[in-house]
């Protein structure tokens, strides 16, 4: 008997979540989801391309942040946070890490 750490579907689930570039592995755990394996397996197919769709988002906001334009960064991940709610745990650990989740949809006016 075929154990389920080895069965075909669950090795070609854990392979489809590499679709995910390698810099989104470590934001999803940052964000206290788990691993992306465990994590992938937790979602059912419509949530996967739900993921995908939301790490498709939310890279613009990790370029700016690599390049220190975390305004600019900040403002796309608030709006993924309405847009995506179910990931939106992800968004606001990135908020949180920079600093700047004390107003996380942006309600104030600080100018």
């Amino acid at each position: 008997m075929e154990s389920q750490a080895s069965s075909p579907t669950l090795v070609h689930s854990r392979l489809e979540a590499l679709r995910l570039p390698p810099y989104f592995f470590g934001v999803i755990t940052a964000s206290g989801l788990g691993d992306v394996a465990a994590l992938w397996d937790r979602l059912n197919a419509s949530e996967r391309r739900d993921l995908l769709a939301f790490e498709l988002a939310f890279r613009p906001a990790h370029r700016h942040e690599m390049r220190g334009k975390r305004s600019e960064a900040a403002e796309v991940l608030r709006a993924l946070m309405t847009r995506h709610p179910r990931f939106a745990v992800i968004a606001q650990s990135r908020l949180q890490t920079m600093g700047l989740a004390e107003d996380p949809f942006g309600e104030s006016d600080r100018g």
